[in-house]
């Protein structure tokens, strides 16, 4: 039938396409080794004996910068086509702000965050967040929605639903964490900077959410974090202190910040206002 492709036809256009591109390589055993795929099998592939399994070929797909369109259309018309979805975003400066991350600034461990309770007015809420530096320079951090925020649906969340996974970004003047979470659709965004009020342990700043619990609910609160140690003591310790928190019951420290936070900023008035 007209437009119904076999697998012969299949491997003949890979096989053209990987010529062309192996051809740019100073060898193919040393493009076989950078991807890490058998050469045997690569010959085969070469001469349009077989196609690769999806994991090898998402090796080669990586290593080209291309997609799996590279098994049924020609290599020119890939390149001369529109890009695949995703290849038109600019995350350059978002790579530039994870990799190289000056740890010194926020260092791994522990820490405290204290905000007040997006809920409840006239109460707080702390919790734990830890921070580790991973093995390609960038820095991870890992929270957990607390248990309270799901009272009242069905089941209880258990913790794998509740955490909170992120990116830690870099900037001149603090660092942000992009935190996502399995249970519902919710995405959280803190901006911290360090040295509040001239303490180096202490960062202040403020959290948004992108989805409220009700309509009376603050997306974006301020928030104080305090740096309580690397150690799993150091958690244990702090963890007793964590939950709600009556708003008298804070410390001054951190009622001074939530009471004077501004959200918009101080106002200026410029010429003619």
């Amino acid at each position: 039938m007209a437009g119904i492709r076999t697998p012969q036809d299949v491997r003949g256009t890979f096989a053209r396409n990987l010529r062309q591109l192996a051809a740019g390589e100073r060898s193919v055993s040393a493009l076989c080794r950078e991807a890490g795929i058998n050469r045997t099998q690569f010959n085969r592939y070469l001469s349009g004996e077989a196609h690769p399994r999806p994991d090898v070929l998402d090796r080669i797909c990586r290593r080209f910068g291309l997609d799996a369109r590279i098994l049924l259309e020609p290599l020119e018309d890939l390149r001369r086509g529109s890009p695949p979805p995703g290849a038109t975003l600019d995350l350059e400066p978002f790579g530039d702000r994870i990799q190289g991350f000056d740890h010194r600034r926020m260092p791994d461990g522990f820490y405290r965050l204290v905000r007040p309770a997006m809920t409840t007015r006239g109460m707080a809420l702390a919790s734990l967040l830890v921070l580790r530096s991973a093995a390609d320079g960038t820095k991870r951090a890992l929270a957990a929605v607390p248990a309270y925020y799901f009272a009242g649906t069905v089941r209880p969340r258990p913790w794998r639903e509740r955490r909170l996974a992120s990116v830690v970004f870099q900037h001149s003047n603090g660092v942000s964490l992009l935190l996502g979470a399995r249970a519902g659709n919710l995405v959280q965004m803190c901006f911290l900077a360090p040295g509040h009020r001239a303490v180096a342990t202490l960062f202040s700043g403020y959290t948004a959410f992108t989805q409220p619990a009700d309509a009376t609910q603050a997306q974006a609160v301020p928030v104080l974090a305090e740096y309580v140690g690397p150690r799993c003591a150091d958690a244990l310790r702090v963890r007793r202190t964590c939950g709600t928190i009556a708003w008298p019951d804070l410390r001054p420290v951190e009622r001074d910040w939530f009471e004077t936070w501004n959200p918009f900023g101080p106002h200026r008035p410029g010429p003619g206002e």
